[in-house]
């Protein structure tokens, strides 16, 4: 199907802005199309106290001159979503809070976030809130430390532990030689090498390395996700193993999904060069940036050509997708929120979706447009969630 640019007329929020504060009436000063946008804007603040003082905080015109940049840029939107673009009580309830969430379904959706302000300490949907920083330290002889929840990064040297804002941590005793740093499901965390290397890790993630690089490799171990920005050493490779593959580099950024319940495990170069193997045999392909190999019982297939954002913007607290089914998506949400899908006898949507969306949104938001837009309905039992047709 045909792809059509979707330019819907702007809003003029001054208008809006001054007719919600003002006791005159300007109503009749504005055209049809404008007057059925204010009265929807009207019923939603009149509806949710707080909306008006959400709305006012945030600069709503920025936002979607936001949007629309990225709707332009894009040029992949349907054209019945000008139709439905203003009647869509979802979006208008979340545009006076500045949450743009714009979905088309059968090949592309474009989900948009800009919050204004964190969500951090909102209690919703039974408690379950976005992730943050959370991680676990266990070091070669058997000490844990839990990580500050505020520190956004750990590093160890011959300085000791500290966090990556300079805050000590603890000493480091020379019996100590590795060490691991696990992240759980609904967190992220920054760790800065022994050589100045940093590894940002997903959720459900853990990175074994040595406290010090000895010899003539930089060798750590990844399981789960983690993106990685190497210094560069020319007479010193830097080697991740990770699931069924090694990749081999000399300085670069790249990102690496290596989780046991996914299929195969994924490489997506951003900058340099790298070189991936399976391991135990010989052939070695080397990938250049734009391109990614997918590594699947032995064999690895290479893509070039990638949006390499897709793979990278979790990091920067973005969650991109393109052209992923609905199962691929639930997996992530799974693992940042820390909740569970359960699909029962439901036949789910063969839809992709394309988009991008803060990974700060309350769950319930989410999926509410989700459910909105492939005809399925999430029922919550604590931190499950049944989707039924």
């Amino acid at each position: 199907m045909e792809s059509k640019k979707f330019s819907p007329e702007e809003p003029d929020w001054d208008k809006f802005l001054e007719q919600l504060n003002s006791d005159s009436q300007l109503e009749g000063q504005f055209s049809p199309a404008e007057s059925m946008q204010f009265k929807e804007l009207k019923h939603l603040v009149e509806e949710t106290a707080d909306a008006l003082t959400v709305y006012e905080k945030l600069d709503c015109k920025g936002s979607w001159d936001t949007f629309m940049g990225k709707a332009r840029e894009h040029n992949l939107i349907k054209e019945e979503v000008r139709n439905r673009f203003w009647s869509n009580r979802l979006f208008m309830r979340y545009a006076a809070a500045a949450v743009f969430l714009v979905l088309t379904v059968g090949g592309y959706f474009l989900l948009k976030t800009k919050v204004g302000n964190t969500v951090e300490d909102a209690v919703i949907a039974d408690g379950i809130v976005p992730g943050g920083n959370k991680a676990l330290l266990t070091l070669s002889n058997g000490d844990k430390m839990v990580l500050d929840a505020d520190e956004k990064g750990i590093r160890i040297d011959d300085k000791g532990i500290r966090y990556a804002s300079g805050a000590a941590v603890s000493s480091l005793s020379q019996e100590v030689t590795f060490a691991t740093l696990s992240v759980p499901r609904a967190g992220q965390y920054q760790l800065i090498l022994p050589d100045g290397s940093k590894v940002w890790l997903n959720s459900e993630s853990e990175l074994t390395y040595p406290v010090t690089f000895t010899g003539t490799a930089r060798v750590v171990h990844l399981k789960g996700e983690g993106f990685f920005d190497v210094q560069h050493m020319v007479d010193r490779p830097f080697i991740v193993k990770s699931k069924g593959q090694d990749i081999e580099v000399l300085g670069t950024a790249f990102n690496v999904s290596a989780y046991e319940n996914d299929e195969a495990t994924t490489t997506t170069l951003v900058r340099g060069s790298v070189q991936v193997g399976v391991r135990d045999m010989d052939e070695q392909f080397q990938l250049k940036p734009g391109m990614q190999a997918l590594t699947k019982n032995g064999r690895v297939r290479v893509k070039t050509g990638v949006n390499v954002e897709e793979y990278t913007a979790w990091k920067d607290g973005v969650i991109v997708l393109e052209k992923q089914n609905i199962q691929e998506v639930l997996k992530q949400i799974e693992r940042w929120y820390d909740v569970e899908f359960v699909t029962g006898k439901t036949n789910l949507p063969i839809e992709t979706m394309s988009g991008e969306v803060s990974n700060k949104l309350p769950i319930d938001v989410l999926l509410k447009g989700i459910e909105g837009q492939l005809n399925i309905k999430f029922e919550q039992n604590g931190r499950r969630f049944m989707i039924k047709n």
